[in-house]
């Protein structure tokens, strides 16, 4: 079987992960946006939700990181508290506060018709692998979230949501039968203008 990452799926996605160079006195220090953005998903990954749901909360949570080692002291310093405050404090935030079950990370691997990748495949069974940053688990069915730390302007959101809309499809195909339930929204969170993009 061939074998497809769920990443690579996304249009474009490695333009949006260029670095830039930095001047050699910022590379021992600074991070990149790409490293940054690293940092961001640690923290997502670990945090407890539950303890996130006021600001006290979000700040001694990030400390725990820090002091457990989930994320190195350059990394914590690079996770800005207040995007995290205001992404638990939106309506989506919520939403995952309430749900009845949130599973992070989830890595999955599963035989899939090439079909659904290149019409040259039909026939093909290829092995999809993939992680999902986030999936709600609710009454209706699977709520699939992608957090991006993309650097965007206000208003470019749905454009660049698209360029994932691929890997989002890939993420449903799987996790629908993973989990045996359908999956009723695919949801990209931009973490850099606060915004939530429904594919």
């Amino acid at each position: 079987a061939t074998k497809v990452a769920a990443s690579a799926l996304a249009a474009e996605q490695a333009e949006t992960e260029a670095t830039l160079s930095r001047p050699a006195f910022l590379s021992a220090k600074g991070l990149t946006p790409a490293e940054r953005g690293t940092a961001l998903h640690l923290a997502m990954q670990h945090l407890n939700y539950a303890a996130c749901a006021d600001e006290s909360g979000l700040r001694s949570e990030l400390e725990r990181l820090g002091r457990q080692k989930f994320l190195t002291p350059q990394q914590l310093e690079a996770v800005d508290p207040e995007r995290l405050r205001r992404f638990f404090a939106s309506p989506l935030g919520q939403r995952v506060l309430q749900a009845p079950q949130v599973v992070r990370e989830f890595k999955f691997s599963v035989l899939d018709d090439g079909a659904n990748y290149d019409p040259a495949l039909e026939g093909e069974e290829i092995l999809l692998q993939g992680v999902t940053d986030c999936c709600l688990i609710e009454l209706d069915g699977l709520v699939i979230l992608d957090f991006k730390s993309d650097r965007l302007r206000p208003g470019a959101e749905r454009e660049r949501a698209e360029y994932y809309r691929g890997q989002l499809d890939a993420y449903s195909r799987a996790l629908s039968r993973i989990f045996e339930l359908p999956v009723s929204e695919r949801i990209v969170y931009f973490f850099a203008t606060d915004t939530a993009v429904s594919l």
